[in-house]
């Protein structure tokens, strides 16, 4: 039988975690969709533009939110992230934006809190950052 400690927060098995040297944030391990399509939640924090055989692609590093905590994932940004119409007023950007998308999620190999967002589709912006800050940041 587990003991307390083993089994973690609300009696789920623990999952590796690794530290940001940086930040000292915790990040969980990557939970991976086995190929299946699934609901992803995140902060977009990066964005770069890449040269690939399809011309140029946007890819960012996203903050995720999984069952055991945050995680980090890389993809490419959907271009309909751009086409949605931005609040009246404000200087708002995709960098620091509460996003929602559907994609195939795979886990690094190397790195179990580090993943891929395999062709994400039904992207749009839930909040807005402003002036490239993180939601909330002051």
């Amino acid at each position: 039988m587990q003991s307390a400690r083993e089994r973690g927060e609300r009696g789920r098995p623990m999952t590796h975690a690794a530290i940001d040297d940086r930040t000292s944030e915790v990040f969980f391990e990557v939970p991976d969709s086995q190929g299946e399509r699934v609901r992803v939640l995140a902060t977009l924090v990066h964005i770069r533009e890449d040269q690939t055989r399809f011309g140029l692609v946007e890819k960012g590093l996203y903050l995720a939110e999984g069952p055991h905590g945050r995680f980090k994932v890389w993809g490419t940004v959907p271009p309909a992230l751009h086409r949605q119409e931005r609040p009246f007023g404000v200087a708002a950007t995709l960098r620091g934006s509460l996003v929602e998308l559907h994609a195939i999620v795979q886990r690094s190999e190397p790195e179990p809190c580090f993943g891929f967002l395999v062709r994400p589709t039904r992207a749009k912006v839930l909040v807005w950052g402003i002036n490239g800050r993180e939601r909330g940041a002051a």
